[in-house]
């Protein structure tokens, strides 16, 4: 997708018009990928593209044996409502001890991401999975972690997980970068 197309698109009128016609459905740059966390280290590391000047959400997924266990998860975050990422941003060290159990165990993840072919650092932050977490109607959930401003062009993204997390495992987790918003 353009640059124009992807203002377009974004335009109160016209943009309902274009997605009705499908013409603003993008791959995400980074498809859902998944990653092993019973250790620390490298989860991700990939090059893209990203079509247009935006904010790009960064998500990941954990996927449950069954709807019952979905549901009665403690692990993944659901019935916090934290702001994760624009105005009144919070990480998981500025909530009180008394607050963190509703935000489950989080995931602790460091994620950086590069402009190529410069290699020079556009985002950098160590984020925790405190977003609540949404869920598709079966057995998975989804939570945003982050919402990367990225300029149109190549980049590269590294993932890294600090903590190990075999407790985690088991939900298949999986990440994938998507477009989001300005």
């Amino acid at each position: 997708m353009n640059p124009t197309l992807y203002a377009l698109c974004h335009k109160p009128v016209i943009g309902a018009a274009l997605w009705l016609a499908t013409l603003c459905a993008t791959e995400p740059p980074v498809k859902e990928t998944p990653i092993a966390v019973a250790t620390a280290g490298t989860v991700l590391a990939t090059k893209f593209s990203a079509p247009a000047d935006a904010g790009y959400f960064l998500s990941a997924t954990f996927r449950f044996a069954s709807i019952d266990e979905r549901v009665r998860d403690t692990l993944v975050g659901a019935s916090a409502d934290v702001p994760c990422y624009g105005p009144g941003q919070r990480r998981l060290d500025d909530l009180p001890e008394s607050e963190r159990s509703r935000v489950g165990k989080p995931l602790r993840l460091k994620v950086m991401v590069r402009h190529l072919p410069s290699a020079s650092v556009v985002y950098s932050q160590d984020l925790a999975s405190i977003c609540r977490a949404g869920h598709d109607g079966a057995a998975a959930k989804t939570q945003v972690l982050a919402l990367i401003p990225l300029r149109a062009g190549e980049h590269a993204i590294d993932v890294q997980n600090l903590e190990a997390r075999p407790d985690l495992a088991a939900l298949r987790p999986s990440l994938v970068l998507h477009a989001g918003g300005k």
